[in-house]
């Protein structure tokens, strides 16, 4: 079973699709015939005559939706580019091609460097398209279904860009709608482009939709989407907080079998623990995360950014205002931070003991140490002072020197990471052990100004963040 708007596959009984959030019970009342493969081959000659002499159209992408995305080479600037269409069975419908006008318009007007670019928009002709940059990379949704759950410092990496890029469409008036990770592409330097704009809502114009249904992926949508209640900038905070669950626990917070039962969770149901998937989380990440998801936008963060500094522990993780942990959470919280206290605890107690235990009297030869356990023939008896042979002096225990953690965090994406003039990679995110003291840092990409830093380590973490200037014309 696929679903007939997007050809994604489906689960058997299926009332919605988990891609485009369409209404499948009755494929053959909506079914736009265009998405279908005989559709797109007709589509694709249509599109071919349409762009001819100025784009190669090479194959189809993917199908969505709002559209069908095409490779092309545009033959002038000879670039490779993404092409967006609309079927003409879905230009029927005004509200259609003003969604899909808006779109173009809309992420056309949005320059940012997580957010995809758009080149050009047709004029007007058969069809509607537009043009946009190329990705080279995968989707975050692929990146899941291979490793299930991603590392911290990664996923905090991924967020901080997607937030930058959701904070920038918030400031210009533009909320997204449809954060998932399939519309988060990576490459292989870990950028992050937040890509399909394609129900983004200005927030200035009231909501265009033909059918009336619901827009949005359902596992990703804010309580407040689902009651059809005015969308702001909350609504997407709360898709990505929901991404940060997946990426962190390995799967998403709510499923169910129908769009009602996903519905009813989304709008009155507390998330299951993260806790209780993730255990070797800070503390600080499991309160961010159910902050980020609470059902009230006003009890979220006040930006996207703000949830993925208090993940990172950069900015306190208050809790939801009046929000009551469960007692099982509660305890689980308690019982994780006394476990931790404890073996800390026990180590120190461990350490001082063994110290005591050297320096208290004086020092014990191999004979002396076995009479503890059972003395061995020919030792001295209980009692009796051991004397230290003249052959084998004394000496104390080699310690070793304890080691300092760098963490460093690129706010601004990749760069090229140099420690101590010593190249380590083209990352967003580096680790690595070194010896406390001073080292220097370098930090070099394409169009940002070089960065160059000197940092005393302390042994322990020691978390960076730096952000690069982009470099003037």
């Amino acid at each position: 079973m696929r679903c007939a708007h997007c050809a994604s596959p489906l689960p058997d009984g299926s009332e919605f699709c988990t891609n485009c959030g369409a209404d499948v019970r009755n494929p053959a009342s909506t079914a736009p015939a265009s998405l279908d493969d005989a559709g797109v081959a007709k589509l694709t000659r249509l599109l071919r005559e349409e762009t001819a002499g100025e784009y190669v159209i090479e194959r189809e992408l993917a199908r969505g939706g709002m559209g069908v995305v095409y490779l092309a080479t545009e033959i002038q600037l000879r670039r490779r580019v993404a092409i967006k269409v609309l079927p003409p069975a879905l230009t029927f419908g005004e509200g259609a091609i003003e969604r899909f006008r808006r779109e173009a318009r809309t992420a056309a007007a949005l320059d940012h460097p997580n957010i995809i670019p758009i080149y050009r928009v047709s004029a007007g002709g058969e069809l509607l398209w537009y043009s946009m940059k190329l990705l080279e990379g995968r989707s975050l949704d692929t990146l899941l279904k291979e490793r299930e759950q991603l590392e911290f410092e990664e996923t905090i990496a991924i967020l901080g860009q997607v937030a930058d890029a959701l904070d920038y469409a918030h400031e210009h008036g533009v909320v997204h709608r449809d954060i998932k990770p399939g519309n988060i592409v990576l490459d292989e330097r870990g950028h992050v482009t937040v890509t399909d704009f394609g129900i983004a809502k200005e927030i200035q114009e009231a909501s265009v939709s033909a059918s009336g249904h619901l827009l949005g992926t359902p596992y990703y949508m804010s309580p407040e989407h689902y009651r059809g209640a005015d969308i702001s900038g909350a609504a997407d905070q709360y898709s990505l907080g929901v991404v940060a669950f997946q990426c962190l626990g390995g799967c998403v917070p709510f499923d169910a079998a129908t769009a009602y039962e996903l519905l009813n969770k989304h709008v009155s149901e507390p998330p299951p623990p993260l806790l209780e998937l993730r255990p070797d989380l800070p503390p600080h990440a499991y309160v961010a995360v159910e902050r980020a998801l609470a059902k009230s936008p006003g009890d979220r963060f006040a930006t996207a950014a703000d949830f993925v500094s208090a993940l990172a522990g950069r900015l306190p993780a208050v809790a939801v205002p009046g929000r009551v942990v469960s007692g099982r959470r509660s305890r689980m919280i308690k019982w994780g931070a006394g476990v931790a206290a404890a073996a800390a605890t026990l180590y120190a107690g461990m350490t001082v003991l063994r110290g005591g235990a050297q320096e208290a009297g004086p020092a014990r030869s191999p004979a002396a140490a076995d009479t503890l356990v059972g003395a061995p023939a020919g030792a001295p008896a209980p009692g009796e002072r051991a004397e230290p042979p003249a052959s084998r002096p004394s000496r104390p225990a080699p310690t070793r020197a304890p080691m300092a953690v760098l963490i460093i965090r690129l706010t601004t994406g990749w760069a090229r990471v140099y420690v101590d003039g010593d190249l380590r990679g083209e990352r967003p995110v580096h680790r690595e052990h070194l010896p406390p003291g001073t080292h220097t840092l370098r930090f070099e990409r394409p169009g940002f100004m070089p960065l160059d830093t000197t940092l005393t380590l302390r042994a322990g973490d020691n978390v960076v963040e730096i952000r690069m200037r982009r470099a003037t014309p």
